[in-house]
């Protein structure tokens, strides 16, 4: 990892193969309310799905519940522009009327796609992760794209993921936003061998959140 990283600064920072597309992916999440137990969550996405089949520039749409107790949503979107149009004053006044306070919603930049093999589907069972690290000074934009266009063929012949977004945070953080079948292939992914590859690689450990992702809308083939 390493020794990619040294061998990149070498070479020119404007070299950058192919465009950076730019999909953004959106996280948004809402306290559970007291008494709505997941079963009920659900179906309240069941409800919701067709509503968002037609909202434009959305691509997909992961319903998920996280581990500390919220529910939401993980978006990708055909651009930042879409997304912003979708989340403006008239959901942000929705959405405290609702909850009583706006949700968190965090973007991502998603330069890079890895679309599940196909034949594999996701099912109720399916768990999302994101994972983020601070990359080194040294790691500019384009030779991160360009990495994460290399990498491609190695995530997609790791058993159990169905999607991958290489993502990019707001804070300047790397890594990725994963859907997988179950969470038994998520834990077998990050195991102490890919813990000890990124503390070496980075020097700090990776951070994981985990989500439920029990309904996976798809408005487009990718």
């Amino acid at each position: 990892m390493k020794s990619f990283w040294i061998g990149a600064l070498a070479m020119t920072l404007f070299a950058c193969s192919g465009s950076d597309t730019r999909y953004v992916a959106s996280v948004v999440k809402t306290p559970i309310p007291e008494g709505l137990d997941a079963a009920k969550v659900q179906a309240e996405f069941e409800a919701a799905a067709p509503r968002f089949a037609s909202v434009p520039g959305l691509l997909r749409k992961y319903f998920v519940m996280s581990d500390e107790g919220s529910a939401g949503g993980i978006y990708l979107w055909e651009s930042r522009a879409r997304a912003d149009a979708y989340f403006d004053d008239a959901w942000e006044s929705s959405m405290s009327r609702r909850y009583g306070k706006l949700p968190e919603v965090r973007f991502y930049d998603a330069p890079v796609l890895s679309p599940n093999p196909e034949g594999r589907t996701s099912g109720d069972d399916a768990v999302a992760t994101i994972v983020r690290v601070t990359p080194p000074w040294y790691a500019f934009r384009p030779l991160v794209v360009r990495k994460y266009r290399d990498a491609i063929p190695t995530y997609q012949s790791i058993p159990g993921l169905l999607f991958k977004y290489f993502s990019i945070a707001a804070d300047g953080k790397i890594g990725g936003i994963y859907l997988w079948e179950n969470r038994q292939a998520a834990d077998a992914f990050y195991d102490e061998a890919w813990h000890a590859r990124i503390l070496d690689a980075y020097g700090e450990p990776g951070e994981i959140e985990y989500f439920d992702a029990p309904l996976v809308l798809a408005n487009r083939e990718l």
